[in-house]
């Protein structure tokens, strides 16, 4: 790929609000051009709709040495089944129009540990909230529009 696509790419996609690898897009962009020509307009509306806000992590295992550090601006990330370590830290931050959801899921690092475990076990951040694990412990704060809820039916 040369160097002007992958500076035109990564243009892409910040006028699309998302941080995507510019192979990411690239792959999009080839399975899109291949059917039919585009106009740039054309083509940002096409890859919004191609390029979901939306993430969803099934089953999932992350693993750090260090620390893992998830930021949602404007968008949404839902965990089922995942599972998160890290030796010092695991940091979710949501911000804006941001949203983390998380069902049958754990998160730990050597000091702490969240679990969300069963049916309607469900923790929801929105807003600028931020839910921090470290070697202090755990730590949530919430400010301005944010939230944090956690559910338990049954």
């Amino acid at each position: 790929m040369t160097l002007e696509l992958t500076h035109a790419l990564g243009e892409l996609a910040i006028a699309l609000g998302g941080h995507f690898s510019a192979s990411f897009i690239y792959e999009g962009i080839k399975d899109l051009v291949s059917s039919k020509h585009f106009t740039k307009e054309e083509l940002t509306q096409e890859l919004s709709k191609k390029f979901s806000s939306k993430v969803s992590l099934e089953n999932a295992k992350l693993l750090s040495e260090k620390a893992i550090d998830i930021m949602i601006e404007n968008g949404e990330l839902k965990n089922n089944g995942t599972y998160m370590f890290s030796d010092e830290a695991i940091i979710q931050q949501t911000g804006g129009d941001g949203t983390i959801s998380s069902k049958n899921s754990t998160f730990k690092t050597t000091n702490t540990e969240i679990s969300i475990q069963g049916t309607g076990a469900e923790m929801t951040q929105t807003g600028n909230a931020i839910i921090k694990q470290d070697k202090d412990g755990i730590t949530i704060k919430v400010s301005g529009s944010g939230s944090f809820t956690t559910i338990v039916k049954g």
